[in-house]
Protein backbone atom coordinates (compact mmCIF):
# COMPACT_ATOMS: atom_id res chain seq x y z
CA UNK A 1 0.00 0.00 0.00
CA UNK A 2 1.52 3.44 -0.92
CA UNK A 3 1.87 5.94 2.05
CA UNK A 4 -0.15 9.14 1.49
CA UNK A 5 1.25 12.43 0.77
CA UNK A 6 2.11 14.13 3.73
CA UNK A 7 1.43 18.38 3.44
CA UNK A 8 1.99 19.94 7.41
CA UNK A 9 1.40 23.52 5.78
CA UNK A 10 -1.93 24.89 6.69
CA UNK A 11 -2.69 25.97 2.37
CA UNK A 12 -5.72 26.66 2.62
CA UNK A 13 -8.32 29.75 4.01
CA UNK A 14 -12.11 29.15 4.10
CA UNK A 15 -13.30 31.61 2.26
CA UNK A 16 -17.47 30.73 2.13
CA UNK A 17 -20.09 27.99 1.95
CA UNK A 18 -23.49 28.09 -0.57
CA UNK A 19 -25.73 26.09 -0.05
CA UNK A 20 -28.59 25.13 -3.45
CA UNK A 21 -31.62 23.66 -2.47
CA UNK A 22 -32.80 21.23 -5.22
CA UNK A 23 -36.86 20.91 -5.27
CA UNK A 24 -39.69 22.84 -2.83
CA UNK A 25 -40.46 19.44 -1.44
CA UNK A 26 -37.27 18.03 -1.54
CA UNK A 27 -33.81 17.19 1.47
CA UNK A 28 -31.67 17.83 -1.61
CA UNK A 29 -29.10 19.80 -2.07
CA UNK A 30 -25.57 21.03 -3.34
CA UNK A 31 -23.31 22.10 -1.56
CA UNK A 32 -20.13 24.68 -2.13
CA UNK A 33 -17.27 25.09 0.08
CA UNK A 34 -14.42 27.83 -1.07
CA UNK A 35 -10.85 27.98 -0.13
CA UNK A 36 -8.25 30.90 -0.61
CA UNK A 37 -5.04 28.59 -2.01
CA UNK A 38 -2.15 30.07 0.14
CA UNK A 39 0.63 28.62 -1.50
CA UNK A 40 1.12 26.69 -4.60
CA UNK A 41 0.52 23.15 -3.95
CA UNK A 42 0.37 19.75 -5.96
CA UNK A 43 -3.01 17.89 -6.34
CA UNK A 44 -2.37 15.49 -3.39
CA UNK A 45 -0.91 18.43 -1.46
CA UNK A 46 -4.12 20.57 -1.84
CA UNK A 47 -6.24 17.23 -1.20
CA UNK A 48 -4.33 16.75 2.04
CA UNK A 49 -4.30 20.15 3.12
CA UNK A 50 -7.91 19.59 2.61
CA UNK A 51 -8.93 16.86 4.20
CA UNK A 52 -6.96 18.28 7.63
CA UNK A 53 -8.76 21.35 7.15
CA UNK A 54 -11.61 21.93 9.96
CA UNK A 55 -14.21 23.17 7.55
CA UNK A 56 -14.13 19.23 5.76
CA UNK A 57 -15.44 18.16 9.28
CA UNK A 58 -18.86 18.49 8.37
CA UNK A 59 -21.85 15.48 8.65
CA UNK A 60 -23.87 17.55 6.74
CA UNK A 61 -26.84 17.23 9.19
CA UNK A 62 -27.11 20.79 9.41
CA UNK A 63 -26.98 23.90 8.19
CA UNK A 64 -24.19 26.62 7.74
CA UNK A 65 -25.79 28.43 10.82
CA UNK A 66 -25.37 25.33 12.51
CA UNK A 67 -22.35 24.44 11.46
CA UNK A 68 -19.45 23.42 14.32
CA UNK A 69 -16.56 21.03 13.44
CA UNK A 70 -17.06 17.65 13.67
CA UNK A 71 -13.92 16.32 14.56
CA UNK A 72 -14.19 12.52 12.55
CA UNK A 73 -17.02 12.70 10.28
CA UNK A 74 -17.71 14.16 6.62
CA UNK A 75 -20.70 13.41 5.02
CA UNK A 76 -21.29 9.67 5.49
CA UNK A 77 -17.81 8.64 6.31
CA UNK A 78 -15.55 8.21 8.76
CA UNK A 79 -12.55 10.96 8.29
CA UNK A 80 -9.73 8.91 9.83
CA UNK A 81 -10.23 5.98 7.34
CA UNK A 82 -10.85 9.30 4.27
CA UNK A 83 -7.42 9.38 2.43
CA UNK A 84 -6.28 11.15 -0.74
CA UNK A 85 -6.08 8.23 -2.62
CA UNK A 86 -9.72 8.02 -2.07
CA UNK A 87 -9.98 10.37 -5.28
CA UNK A 88 -9.55 10.52 -9.28
CA UNK A 89 -9.11 12.75 -11.56
CA UNK A 90 -12.02 13.43 -13.56
CA UNK A 91 -13.01 15.43 -16.96
CA UNK A 92 -14.63 18.21 -15.90
CA UNK A 93 -17.38 17.32 -18.20
CA UNK A 94 -18.11 14.53 -16.32
CA UNK A 95 -18.53 16.42 -13.35
CA UNK A 96 -20.86 18.15 -14.64
CA UNK A 97 -22.74 15.20 -16.23
CA UNK A 98 -23.25 13.55 -13.03
CA UNK A 99 -24.52 16.43 -10.83
CA UNK A 100 -27.18 16.93 -13.91
CA UNK A 101 -28.47 13.40 -13.79
CA UNK A 102 -28.54 13.42 -9.94
CA UNK A 103 -30.26 16.78 -9.99
CA UNK A 104 -32.36 15.19 -12.63
CA UNK A 105 -32.90 11.49 -11.22
CA UNK A 106 -36.10 12.36 -8.68
CA UNK A 107 -37.43 15.87 -9.75
CA UNK A 108 -36.52 16.69 -12.68
CA UNK A 109 -35.48 19.91 -14.83
CA UNK A 110 -38.82 20.81 -13.80
CA UNK A 111 -37.97 20.79 -10.27
CA UNK A 112 -37.05 24.24 -8.37
CA UNK A 113 -33.33 24.84 -7.88
CA UNK A 114 -32.50 23.06 -11.04
CA UNK A 115 -31.31 25.82 -13.25
CA UNK A 116 -29.35 26.85 -9.98
CA UNK A 117 -27.69 23.44 -9.11
CA UNK A 118 -27.21 23.07 -13.12
CA UNK A 119 -25.24 26.54 -13.22
CA UNK A 120 -23.42 27.02 -10.11
CA UNK A 121 -21.98 23.26 -11.24
CA UNK A 122 -21.24 24.74 -14.72
CA UNK A 123 -19.23 27.77 -13.03
CA UNK A 124 -17.55 26.15 -10.11
CA UNK A 125 -16.81 22.78 -12.46
CA UNK A 126 -15.63 24.42 -15.85
CA UNK A 127 -12.98 23.46 -18.11
CA UNK A 128 -10.44 25.52 -16.23
CA UNK A 129 -10.13 23.64 -13.12
CA UNK A 130 -8.52 20.47 -12.13
CA UNK A 131 -11.59 17.84 -10.57
CA UNK A 132 -10.63 15.39 -7.95
CA UNK A 133 -13.47 12.53 -7.73
CA UNK A 134 -14.07 11.28 -4.19
CA UNK A 135 -14.58 7.07 -5.19
CA UNK A 136 -14.43 6.05 -1.23
CA UNK A 137 -16.07 2.87 -0.44
CA UNK A 138 -18.98 3.68 1.48
CA UNK A 139 -19.40 0.73 2.69
CA UNK A 140 -16.57 0.06 4.03
CA UNK A 141 -15.99 3.32 5.53
CA UNK A 142 -19.01 4.66 6.60
CA UNK A 143 -20.00 5.89 10.28
CA UNK A 144 -22.92 4.17 12.41
CA UNK A 145 -25.28 7.05 11.05
CA UNK A 146 -24.31 7.77 7.64
CA UNK A 147 -26.83 6.02 5.96
CA UNK A 148 -29.08 9.27 6.82
CA UNK A 149 -27.37 10.39 3.50
CA UNK A 150 -28.92 9.18 0.49
CA UNK A 151 -26.21 9.64 -2.46
CA UNK A 152 -23.33 11.34 -2.13
CA UNK A 153 -21.54 12.95 -4.54
CA UNK A 154 -17.94 14.67 -3.60
CA UNK A 155 -15.71 16.88 -6.14
CA UNK A 156 -12.54 18.61 -5.38
CA UNK A 157 -12.24 21.69 -8.21
CA UNK A 158 -8.77 23.68 -8.20
CA UNK A 159 -8.11 26.49 -9.99
CA UNK A 160 -5.08 27.52 -10.14
CA UNK A 161 -5.53 30.59 -11.86
CA UNK A 162 -7.83 32.48 -9.49
CA UNK A 163 -6.08 29.95 -6.34
CA UNK A 164 -8.84 28.97 -5.24
CA UNK A 165 -10.19 25.12 -4.11
CA UNK A 166 -14.13 24.24 -4.74
CA UNK A 167 -15.31 21.54 -2.34
CA UNK A 168 -18.40 20.51 -4.12
CA UNK A 169 -21.06 18.02 -2.27
CA UNK A 170 -24.36 16.66 -3.64
CA UNK A 171 -26.53 14.34 -1.65
CA UNK A 172 -29.93 14.37 0.61
CA UNK A 173 -30.94 13.44 3.56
Amino acid sequence: MEAEPEFTGVGLDFLERRTVQLGSESYRWLDVKRFHLLVALSDEEALSALLKHERYQDHYATNEANWAPTGDLHGPYQLALLGVGAFAHLPPAEARQILRDWAEEYDGAQAGGFDDVVQTASVVLNDEVTVLYLRADRAAIEHSWGWVLGDFYEFVAINRASNVLSLVVASDD
